[in-house]
């Protein structure tokens, strides 16, 4: 580029710097109060918005500036602009604003300090389109708008219409039924402000085929922007069929916003005995110039007569404890009910007394019990009330009372409420659902007759979620006195997690006595799991052969659990058993074959016995506690693990391990328990030692032989 060339662009850039105006801060900020939507062009009045000026720096001097309308125009009377008003939120010293056009005003303030506003009223302000409204500073501390504001729109929308409190009745009286509130609704301030009265008028037809509107009046309510108006009656022009009514709504001066006329008391009378069931509609209309949408809308339902029994919620109540349910009983429409009673019940939980009597006013007369000759306030199923057979009005017998349902610790699932009465149908609701707070698995016990010390069993206590179990929750395991079966000394507790757990006799050690678990740390990161083992109870030697529960119950709970099957006594008391526990008798297995001999018998296994190095011979588990008299009820495999109940000893093998765990105790084995080909086998030898099982071993035929002595 040449230096002439470079000089010129200099000299350009310099010119268009200098052409640059220079941004100072503003001296004021301009705002609306609202955004308006209008129906027609008269001044806005009461419902205008406001321009507010904020001064950001003081106002020094005298000062005028200007402001300017868009889509809008101040309003004339007999050809004289109006006066214009301060708005409410003015500070400023010394405001005036005097309308020099019909698009125009000029604006003068005196000296105001900083952060005064000039609020001016634009309720002489009549709005033809998208109406806006700008500032113009006039190069004093007011600060000139980089845009117009909108400060209202023009719309004809119409207004909508809705029912509010639909009804229910089947025939109706010669006074007729109410139906629901027909509610209409402006979408624009003053759409339903007209001068004439036929621009005001609504019609309302019937569009159910078996029934006609009642002459007479409705009562007409104001709200929102019409609430000035307050309710009157309203009456009403019926056409020979009594199939449309046409209303004409009230003239409202001086809203104070959108309006809402609420039309209630509207009455309709059945044609027909038995009217078809279903919905009643009607269709809302605005005549001539009136901004009413047309609507069709419902306004009751036609049912036949019955009751109606529902529950405002479904709750959810953790097992073994309480919450509120709220019951309403009623009938779908008028004259339902003949005179007499109606029973309530359960299926699961149980009500409390108190409660029922309070919130339904019954006497003891009316509960009824799960037993009626032997009534427990924790077996309260249910109630009666009575029906008078009233014809005028829709009964409510029940009328959403908080009634409590109770349940135990062993109650699950759904729980229904149903009735029955003479003169109604009958009906079922599902009131709440019952959910454990936590969940329990037991690994039986199998036992002797007539033994003491014998030690096994399981029982696994899981929460379903952590803080199940409060701190200082007590767990009570206890047994049916008459059973014949007592604790002897406490079982093993142990929890995992953040909890933490201690373990005591309840009212101190005896026969009868009952064992404590106290939850002193409650879990807080996750769930706790509490593993209750080597339960040892004595077994008297009246004890029939047969299965007998374990009792569970919780402290703050109601009701306990039962693991019914928890202490299996399997050997009639008649049977002749060793020192062990176990049957007397002799068992042999020879290497390589399948068979084996309990007593003399052949019997066959599903894999055959081997010799594992250095020496041992493999048995597969389930056959060496079958031969040594244990019955396959009494053998159980979980996660790898096989826990055999053989006699006084209960003993645990684990694939991959060679520790046996019997009674709580670890015993060392001289091979590991395998798994091969899908069966795990142990050393019987092994076993037969612990069990105190006399074994030999013959090279020469290869068979082990085990006597029970």
């Amino acid at each position: 580029m040449k230096l002439r060339q470079k000089l010129a662009v200099v000299l350009a850039s310099a010119m268009v710097v200098t052409a640059v105006p220079v941004v100072t801060m503003a001296a004021s900020t301009t705002s609306v109060t609202k955004t308006i939507t209008v129906a027609n062009e008269d001044p806005l009045g009461a419902v205008a918005p406001a321009l507010n000026i904020k001064l950001t720096d003081a106002v020094t001097t005298r000062t005028q500036f200007y402001i300017t309308l868009e889509n809008a125009k101040f309003n004339k009377t007999n050809d004289v602009l109006d006066a214009i008003a301060i708005g409410s939120a003015n500070t400023a010293n010394g405001v005036s604003v005097v309308a020099t056009s019909e698009t125009e005003a000029t604006v003068v303030v005196d000296p105001s300090d900083k952060d005064k506003i000039i609020s001016i009223s634009l309720s002489t302000v009549k709005v033809t389109g998208e109406a806006k409204i700008s500032v113009d500073g006039n190069d004093t501390e007011i600060s000139s708008t980089s845009s117009p504001i909108v400060f209202a729109n023009k719309s004809d929308s119409k207004a909508v219409v809705t029912v509010k409190d639909d009804t229910k009745f089947f025939t109706t009286s010669s006074a007729g039924e109410k139906v629901g509130t027909i509610v209409i609704t402006e979408q624009v301030a003053g759409s339903l402000l007209k001068d004439a009265d036929a621009d005001r008028t609504i019609e309302i037809e019937m569009e159910h085929s078996d029934f006609e509107f009642v002459a007479g009046t409705v009562t007409l309510k104001g709200s929102k922007g019409f609430s000035s108006y307050g309710s009157t009656t309203l009456t009403g022009t019926l056409d020979k069929d009594k199939q449309t009514l046409t209303l004409v709504l009230p003239k409202v001066t001086d809203p104070a916003g959108k309006g809402v006329w609420e039309i209630s008391n509207l009455r309709v009378k059945s044609l027909d005995k038995s009217p078809e069931t279903g919905d009643l509609n009607v269709s809302v209309e605005g005549k001539n110039d009136t901004k009413v949408e047309y609507k069709e809308v419902k306004v009751a339902t036609v049912a036949e007569y019955g009751t109606e029994l529902t529950v405002a919620e479904k709750k959810t109540i953790k097992s073994g404890k309480d919450e509120k349910v709220k019951i309403t009983y009623k009938e779908v429409t008028a004259d339902s009910t003949a005179k007499g009673e109606v029973e309530f019940t359960l299926d699961k939980g149980y009500f409390e007394k108190a409660n029922l009597k309070k919130e339904l006013g019954i006497s003891d007369d009316d509960l009824i019990y799960k037993d009626m000759k032997d009534k427990k306030d924790d077996e309260l199923i249910g109630f009666v009330i009575k029906t008078a057979g009233k014809d005028s009005d829709v009964e409510k017998f029940i009328d959403g009372k908080e009634l409590k349902v109770i349940t135990k610790l062993d109650t699950e699932g759904d729980i229904t409420l149903s009735t029955y009465g003479r003169y109604v149908e009958e009906q079922t609701v599902v009131v709440a659902e019952a959910k454990p707070n936590f969940t329990i698995k037991a690994e039986a016990m199998t036992l002797k007759v007539g033994q003491s010390k014998q030690v096994g069993g399981k029982l696994v206590i899981t929460e379903n979620e952590k803080g199940a179990f409060a701190k200082n929750s007590v767990i009570t395991l206890n047994l049916a006195d008459e059973d014949g079966i007592s604790f002897t000394e406490l079982p093993k507790v142990t929890v995992d997690g953040s909890s933490k757990v201690k373990v005591d006799w309840k009212n101190g050690k005896s026969t009868t006595s009952a064992i404590e678990i106290t939850l002193t740390k409650a879990s807080k990161d996750e769930p706790a799991t509490i593993t209750v083992e080597g339960v040892e109870v004595k077994v008297d030697r009246t004890v029939p052969q047969g299965t007998y529960e374990l009792k569970l119950g919780v402290s703050d709970y109601n009701g306990e659990l039962k693991s019914k099957d928890f202490f299996v006594v399997g050997t009639p008391n008649v049977e002749e058993l060793a020192a062990n526990g176990l049957p007397k008798g002799t068992a042999a297995f020879t290497i390589g074959s399948k068979e084996y001999t309990i007593n003399g018998k052949v019997a066959t296994m599903d894999a055959a016995a081997y010799i594992q190095d250095p020496g041992y011979t493999m048995v597969p588990v389930r056959y060496v506690a079958t031969a040594f008299g244990v019955s396959e009820k009494d053998i159980l495999f979980s996660a790898g693990t096989a826990t055999i109940f053989a006699g006084s000893r209960t003993v645990q093998l684990t694939a991959g391990s060679d520790v046996a765990i019997v009674n709580g105790a670890s015993i060392k084995l001289a091979t590991k328990v395998v798994v091969k080909d899908g069966r795990t086998y142990a050393p019987v030898g092994e076993v037969a030692k612990i069990l105190g099982i006399t074994p030999n071993w013959d090279a020469t035929t290869k068979v082990a032989t085990f006597e029970n002595k």
